[in-house]
């Protein structure tokens, strides 16, 4: 019998007997699929204000617009005349309505009257925009394409609807100052592009300490297929690093973790380990980040939380901690003591020696060589027209599934141009934009430990147990 939740929260996606969970791009309602339109809706409405305001400002400035990586500009939003017949949208199950997804409403009413600009007399569009200003994010579509990198856009917006308890406003917020935050406070992208390269020849000794030590790293599976990330709290020493270490190495990691999970998982389990666990490696300032980036700088990317082997007095404390957290989050921590009791979530097969399970493997860094980032620190003139060709692409592929989505989204459709159609064209896309990205990631990604030891193969390719591979061959 597996052990209870610490808090049970009636927010949890509801399972189902195949095992998936209602909520995921698998399993959504009607109107869970509704919310999921209303939100690109209001994105695309975003990414043409965003637009406009950087028209605007370099228009007064005497500069041409250009976008940083990409020749084209967003696409209009105005449909072709043929999809200009009616104020209201069709539910798939045939019911109207033109009041429950305001920004639906507006991208419609955007789209009759034909023009390139939004008016922003208009209360939705007039709210949008104070939300690009509010959080002082200038090229808002830029920053999320960034953000999406090889994942379904679909799977990363339910991720920001499901935390937010399908409320679209507050997914909104939340999304818009996420990516505030990855792009002016902790410069995500910076930190990914220099990797563990950067922090060693830079003397950045609490990064590169934390890897060597084995405090955190992914290993393997759980039952459900998502990739564990064990963190050793006895390795964990608050004086060893400054804050700004532990917090980029968080953010590393856990940016990490989201190349490592197949396609059709959402989510990662974290598996403390206890074992030795004494007063001297508590950090409350580390437990708070950590909790802060899981509720809303990376919501619903924790399945689940296993807490093992926690010493006698600890338990209690911790329990305590938790109800910091937000009822979903805290919903997903479990302690469990023993490797029977682990096993209930993680097959033995996959479970550590040190941990009392059957696999004979023990973390050990692998040092980065001092060439393996050349084609981004040195990039040659042939390398430099490749990734640009590259970027071209995407930028093609973005702005095809922009469209599709826009035609999607309105639920306007004639003839033989139906649901399923648009689904299938959505889908090649978004197999496309995987594709690219992982032609462009060499370019955009500095190479890890797991690059290194081959978990992560070029391609997104994931093996979970390469060392076994290794004694295969021998």
């Amino acid at each position: 019998m597996k052990p209870n939740p610490v808090y049970t929260s009636h927010s949890q996606a509801r399972i189902h007997e195949n095992g998936i969970r209602s909520g995921s791009i698998e399993h959504l309602t009607p109107d869970e699929e509704l919310k999921l339109q209303e939100f690109w809706a209001a994105l695309l409405i975003l990414f043409k204000i965003s637009t406009d305001m950087m028209d605007t400002a370099m228009v007064s400035n005497n500069h041409a617009y250009r976008y940083p990586i990409s020749p084209k500009k967003s696409p209009k939003l105005i449909l072709s005349p043929r999809f200009h017949t009616k104020q209201t949208f069709v539910l798939r199950n045939g019911s109207k309505n033109s009041i429950a997804a305001p920004y639906l409403r507006l991208l419609l009413s955007h789209n009759q009257k034909r023009t390139s600009r939004f008016d922003i007399q208009d209360t939705e569009a007039e709210n949008l925009k104070l939300l690009l200003e509010t959080h002082r994010v200038e090229n808002f579509r830029l920053a999320f394409w960034q953000f999406v990198k090889h994942e379904n856009p679909d799977r990363l917006i339910l991720q920001f609807l499901r935390v937010s308890s399908w409320n679209v406003d507050k997914a909104l917020d939340t999304m818009v100052s996420a990516i505030q935050w990855r792009i002016q406070i902790m410069h995500v992208e910076s930190i990914v592009k220099g990797g563990e390269l950067a922090a060693s020849i830079s003397c950045d000794k609490g990064f590169i300490s934390q890897l060597r030590s084995g405090k955190a790293y992914i290993h393997s599976t759980d039952k459900e297929d998502r990739p564990i990330c064990i963190i050793s709290a006895k390795n964990h020493k608050p004086g060893e690093q400054s804050i700004e270490s532990l917090e980029r190495f968080t953010v590393y990691l856990m940016e990490t973790t989201r190349l490592l999970r197949p396609d059709w998982v959402d989510n990662c389990c974290m598996l403390f380990d206890m074992t030795g666990f004494e007063s001297a490696n508590m950090d409350y300032t580390a437990i708070k980040f950590i909790a802060r980036c899981l509720e809303t700088r990376f919501p619903e990317t924790m399945g689940i939380c296993i807490i093992h082997n926690t010493p006698w007095g600890w338990q209690g404390i911790l329990k305590a901690l938790i109800w910091w957290m937000t009822p979903i989050l805290a919903s997903k921590v479990y302690f469990t003591s023993g490797v029977d009791e682990l096993t209930q979530y993680i097959d033995k097969s996959n479970i550590p020696e040190f941990l009392g399970g059957d696999e004979k493997w023990r973390y050990s860094y692998s040092e980065p060589s001092p060439s393996e980032n050349s084609v981004i620190n040195e990039p040659s003139k042939e390398v430099i027209e490749e990734r640009q060709k590259l970027e071209a692409i995407r930028w093609d592929i973005i702005k095809q599934y922009e469209e599709n989505t826009l035609l999607w989204v309105t639920n306007e459709f004639e003839g033989n141009y139906m649901v399923m159609d648009l689904h299938d064209e959505r889908r090649l896309l978004r197999e496309d934009l995987k594709l690219n990205y992982w032609a462009l990631d060499r370019f955009l990604r500095a190479r890890t430990y797991y690059d290194r030891i081959g978990m992560l193969e070029r391609g997104g390719e994931i093996n979970y147990h390469p060392w076994k591979r290794s004694l295969a061959a021998c």
